[in-house]
């Protein structure tokens, strides 16, 4: 049901229409990090909902960062990490990477309750979005524990058939 709404949802009528373009890099990601928790700061006091957003958001920043950006796809990546390079390669890619990471915030009201919907989208290839179901069946695995817990701590995470975009949906109640 949750998917049915948002697929309704009016995002060029939203409330608020926030829009940020950053670059590809590891600072990118701090200014962007501290540039979402500044936005959800200012829309609620509920710090859980403010900390669960900020999760989701820095996993798929992250991942639009390092995957779509950078093209680094999992095996590289562990392989990086167990030869204790990624973050030195991650910095090397960066130094040629021109691309682009989008976010855009939607805020609509509905009844009593605001919907925040943070679209990130980035440059890259993208990927196969079919394989989202094997990994959200299989829980242990270590490659795609990022979306795994962004999808638990949303409404829901979509992605563009592409495989370059994903929306993630938070509820904000408003007090009465």
């Amino acid at each position: 049901m949750t998917f049915i709404f948002i697929n309704q949802l009016k995002l060029n009528d939203s409330v608020k229409k926030i829009s940020q373009t950053f670059e590809s890099s590891l600072d990118a990601i701090d200014e962007a990090n501290e540039w979402y928790t500044d936005i959800w700061t200012e829309m609620t006091q509920n710090f859980k909902l403010a900390y669960n957003a900020g999760v989701v958001f820095s996993e798929l920043f992250m991942n639009a960062y390092e995957h779509g950006s950078l093209g680094i796809d999992a095996q590289t990546k562990n392989r990086l990490l167990a030869e204790d390079n990624y973050f030195i390669t991650l910095e090397e890619m960066q130094k040629v990477c021109k691309k682009k990471i989008t976010v855009d915030i939607n805020v609509q009201r509905h009844d009593s309750s605001r919907y925040v919907a943070t679209t990130i989208t980035d440059e890259g290839m993208g990927f196969d979005t079919h394989i989202l179901s094997k990994i959200f069946r299989d829980k242990k695995n270590f490659n795609g524990r990022g979306v795994n817990i962004s999808r638990q701590s949303s409404l829901g995470i979509y992605y563009n058939s592409k495989g370059n975009s994903v929306l993630f949906l938070h509820k904000i109640e408003d007090e009465a």
